[in-house]
């Protein structure tokens, strides 16, 4: 019976049976309009009311369904959408995710949820640099590291004394009321990460860039790191300081944190023009434009841990946009915003305890130091460090910043290593919280 009195009660009965398993999880009454994560759902409750209501309802729920229906009332309502346009019982229902605006094209994962929309005029990566913990630099040496991963480790002691470390800890817990125990605990593996040797960070070739030594002590040590990858990628896609300078590179940055400035500020630093510089995060992708010379865009992101992939994004558009130039142009290379070439990556530098202790508290950090993500045992995530960038260019038109045709790929033996088939930006909205995935 699918007449729009019965669909009207279908949806009121689901919303209803929605509502009554968070409310069992939440331990109170849970509104219909009320967000799962404004009810005290986390993500592991996430979990278990997924199931539960999958169980009660017969149907099975994609992997973001409550994510991105995170009431009562909107998860009923997805739900009546989705069965009311398939025939057959509840017992075969595909995941539920919402419907996507008319004329989208939307790749789905296995889990249901929209994946990258495909995008005309490919990107291909031709270069790439990296610095990873263990040593790795290599495409093959980070499959390997990725294959068998070592185990974290506690932070080594020339990044923070163990005073440092339990003077912060000492903090929280003085402020962690009731869930002192569970904090404690908690504090107890926070430190366990994936860090980049000694050298690596402390390393730096000022000379090489032109920087005097007391310019370059300044510098944050993520800006040092971007600058060395930055041409290593350069090199590795075939192309010179020189073949680069004064022609429209683009810089496009992933950064997040600032753990440098307050390691200065601890350290009894005191303000000059080389410390605001060498910190602010703004100037991360322009040190890079201004030392080799690039006149395309320049910018530094901060989206949290998408960070370094919306870099990318903004990369492949700005390649898209100087592509739709050059047809405009017919061929003959439009001006415009766009750029013929863009370095695109980011970096994450773990260098004060604060964020360690901080993440704790949040309850986010794995005390088994393992990361599982859609596993059973899955209990957190676990840090690390990493700095690197691609070289990317568009596929097809155009000419490289050397004057050879793109379809000639310098790179790799004459091949690109990768292409971009697809990406994609968006935010949730109000979703289960304002820090969920």
């Amino acid at each position: 019976d699918r007449s729009p009195s019965r669909g009207l009660g279908d949806v009121y009965k689901r919303q209803a049976v929605v509502a009554a398993c968070a409310s069992e999880l939440a331990g109170r009454p849970v509104g219909w309009d009320e967000t799962f994560g404004d009810a005290g759902l986390d993500s592991l409750a996430l979990v278990e009311l997924r199931a539960l209501v999958g169980g009660a309802l017969r149907v099975r729920l994609g992997g973001t369904a409550l994510f991105d229906t995170p009431t009562a009332r909107s998860l009923g309502e997805a739900l009546r959408a989705q069965l009311g346009l398939r025939a057959g019982g509840p017992h075969a229902s595909p995941p539920i995710t919402l419907p996507e605006p008319a004329g989208t094209v939307v790749r789905r994962n296995a889990l249901g949820a929209p994946g990258a929309r495909a995008v005309s005029g490919a990107v291909q990566i031709v270069g790439y640099a990296a610095q990873l913990p263990g040593g790795a630099r290599t495409l093959d040496e980070a499959w390997a590291a990725f294959a068998a991963p070592a185990p974290p480790a506690h932070a080594p002691d020339w990044r923070w004394s163990a005073d440092k470390w339990a003077a912060a800890t000492a903090r929280a817990l003085d402020d962690g009321g009731g869930g002192r125990g569970a904090l404690a605990e908690g504090c107890a593996h926070a430190s366990r990460a994936f860090f980049l040797e000694a050298e690596v960070v402390r390393g730096f070739d000022a000379a090489a860039f032109k920087l005097a030594p007391l310019e370059a002590a300044a510098v944050d040590p993520a800006h040092r790191l971007l600058l060395e990858c930055a041409v290593e990628a350069l090199a590795r896609a075939g192309y010179s300081r020189a073949d680069v300078s004064g022609r429209r590179v683009g810089v496009f940055v992933g950064l997040s944190g600032h753990e440098w400035q307050l390691l200065q500020r601890e350290a009894g630093a005191l303000p000059s023009a080389h410390s605001l510089v060498g910190h602010a995060a703004s100037l991360a992708a322009n040190r890079i434009s201004y030392a080799l010379g690039l006149d395309g865009p320049s910018v530094t992101v901060d989206c949290a841990c998408a960070s370094a992939a919306v870099a990318i994004d903004l990369a492949a558009g700005c390649l898209a946009r100087a592509d739709a130039a050059d047809e405009e142009a017919g061929g003959g290379g439009g001006d415009g915003d766009g750029c013929e070439l863009a370095l695109a990556g980011g970096a994450n530098l773990l260098l004060h305890p604060h964020t360690f202790v901080e993440l704790a508290r949040l309850g986010v950090l794995s005390r088994a130091g393992v990361a599982a993500p859609f596993g059973a045992k899955a209990d957190g995530y676990v840090r690390g460090e990493s700095c690197g960038f691609f070289v990317l260019r568009r596929a097809r038109g155009g000419a490289s910043p050397d004057g050879a045709p793109h379809g000639a790929t310098r790179a790799a033996g004459g091949r690109a290593l990768a292409t971009l088939a697809g990406r994609a930006v968006g935010h949730n909205g109000r979703s289960i919280a304002l820090v969920a995935p």
